[in-house]
């Protein structure tokens, strides 16, 4: 959560920078509207500097409690299948973690050595059946559920990453606040493709290819519908779904998730 001290007299507000969901994008804009916003600042030394000047956290519990009550909450908020692909597409192909991802590469790779098995990767498809099987509190934080970021916060105003500058600027009038916009925000469920399915590619030869794949590359029909059912409860806080929602069956809600779903909110 960020919560900055926001300059020029304008009233606080604080928003949920969920991980994949223009998280850096939204780091910058509270460093800037706090002022705290240095010239050249690297994406490397972002994370720690919006921890410690708008972090929510760096405020006394008393204090974070007044700032909740007294502030409008802004969630941005990413359709999860498109998510996930991003999140693959970024922590396993661009890249390998062999630490923070052991857990995948042990259960695809039983018996070989985790710097090998990393370097072989994963296919998204095997990856999904791993986020299906896992507990949203045994992932990692780029791959589980959204709504486990929302916690007891209901937020005040609900936003999406591709509409994120108009969102905020919508929120910015509807509540009388300062907040700097950032620029469009392009997602990989907006780039084009055509080619050739990639779910069953591992990530390791994908990065060989020189592939960073987008999600239509990666969500076939069979993997988009158990992905659905698997992030029910995320696909119920996006605003433009939520009549389709109810005019579909998703399947009920994977028991893994372990979290209550909040009630749908404009």
């Amino acid at each position: 959560m960020l919560a900055p001290d926001v300059a020029n007299a304008s009233p606080p507000w604080c928003v949920l920078a969920i991980p994949k969901n223009a998280c850096r994008e939204l780091k910058r804009v509270a460093l800037r509207a706090s002022g705290h916003e240095p010239a050249g600042l690297r994406d490397a030394d972002l994370h720690p500097l919006a921890q410690q000047r708008v972090g929510l956290s760096r405020l006394a519990p008393p204090d974070r409690i007044a700032r909740l009550r007294s502030a409008p909450v802004i969630a941005i908020l990413r359709d999860p299948l498109e998510r996930l692909a991003s999140a693959y597409a970024d922590k396993l192909v661009s890249k390998t973690r062999p630490v923070e991802d052991r857990a995948i590469y042990e259960r695809v790779h039983p018996g070989l050595a985790i710097d090998e098995a990393a370097e072989r990767g994963v296919s998204f498809a095997e990856f999904c059946s791993y986020v299906c099987d896992t507990a949203d509190a045994d992932l990692d934080m780029h791959f589980k559920a959204q709504t486990n970021y929302l916690g007891e916060v209901e937020p005040d105003a609900i936003g999406l990453v591709p509409s994120l500058r108009s969102d905020l600027h919508a929120f910015a009038q509807r509540f009388g606040l300062n907040i700097p916009l950032p620029a469009e925000h392009l997602t990989s469920a907006a780039r084009p493709y055509s080619g050739p399915p990639l779910a069953n590619l591992r990530s390791g030869q994908l990065r060989a290819l020189g592939q960073r794949p987008p999600a239509a590359a990666l969500l076939t029909p069979e993997l988009a519908a158990r992905l659905r059912r698997r992030f029910a409860s995320d696909l119920a806080r996006l605003p433009e779904q939520r009549r389709r929602m109810r005019a579909q069956d998703p399947g009920p809600q994977d028991p893994r998730a372990q979290h209550q779903a909040l009630p749908a909110s404009a």
